[in-house]
């Protein structure tokens, strides 16, 4: 199911060497608070609206490579 596919293509990345984290694909950790501010100044529909601290702690964690948390 959905629930699977997190794990599944995070065991893909790691198989076959592709990046996993923001930083490895050149992001700077600065850039994180820029892309917060341009996907809430974005309008598009969305079952669950956007905020700063949701996407700050899901853009940080991107950045470092890690799982986004689940919940």
């Amino acid at each position: 199911g959905a629930e699977e596919a997190g794990p599944a293509l995070a065991a893909l990345s790691a198989r076959l060497g592709a990046p996993r984290a923001l930083r490895e694909l050149g992001m700077p950790e600065e850039g994180i608070g820029t892309a917060v501010r341009l996907t809430l100044e974005s309008t598009y529909p969305n079952p669950r609206a956007p905020d700063a601290v949701s996407l700050t702690a899901l853009l940080r964690r991107a950045w470092a490579g890690e799982p986004p948390a689940s919940g």
